[in-house]
């Protein structure tokens, strides 16, 4: 994905992680401790130390994540998966949605 370049240096705590994924913080953090989490960066050496996610590796996760079901073609010729990939958001959608939420962290800060 050519676009998480762009974040590649966009970091969450676990708390705004979690809320970019809809998850809890705690589902986040057993994720992270059992290694079935997106990628992470503890900010210091020692166990207690701050841990950060990049952005870039959640978008790359949820793409690794991300499950296609192959559904038969329609009586129209296009296959149902087809017209799904062009609803999916994705594009415009998840751009605004990034877009907000890196404004929120921007104005926080």
């Amino acid at each position: 994905m050519t676009r998480n370049k762009e974040f590649e240096f966009v970091f969450l705590t676990t708390k705004e992680a979690a809320e970019f994924l809809r998850l809890s913080a705690r589902t986040l953090e057993a994720k992270r401790r059992n290694g079935k989490g997106p990628p992470f960066t503890r900010m210091g050496n020692d166990q207690n130390a701050k841990v950060v996610y990049r952005l870039s590796g959640i978008l790359e996760w949820l793409a690794d994540k991300t499950h296609v079901k192959v559904v038969p073609t329609s009586k129209c010729g296009t296959s149902q998966t087809a017209q799904h990939d062009r609803e999916r958001p994705g594009s415009e959608e998840e751009d605004s949605w990034i877009d907000a939420l890196l404004t929120h962290n921007a104005r926080a800060n």
